[in-house]
């Protein structure tokens, strides 16, 4: 996301409508990581203002650092990680 020269992710970030993951370190310090932040629970992503967006999902590369899932693409009847995550998040 740092380095990214995706036009989605940019607009995205401009909007404040995602931001990079931080990571809390020691003495209450924090760092980013080059992952956007995500829920993990949804894969939706997670505005600069802490409020879940019900309306986007992220996966793949983009989140690695969050947390890791494979980022091929999603195969249907396969029991992919995604799809049965953004199934149950209907």
């Amino acid at each position: 996301m740092k380095n990214t020269d995706n036009v989605l992710l940019k607009n995205l970030s401009d909007d404040k409508l995602v931001h990079l993951d931080e990571l809390k370190i020691n003495n209450n310090q924090t760092s980013t990581t080059d992952s956007i932040d995500i829920d993990v629970n949804s894969n939706n992503i997670i505005a600069n203002n802490g409020k879940i967006n019900k309306d986007i999902y992220a996966w793949g590369l983009s989140t690695a650092g969050k947390y890791f899932i494979p980022s091929a693409f999603p195969t249907p009847s396969k029991n992919d990680e995604n799809i049965l995550i953004a199934q149950k998040n209907k």
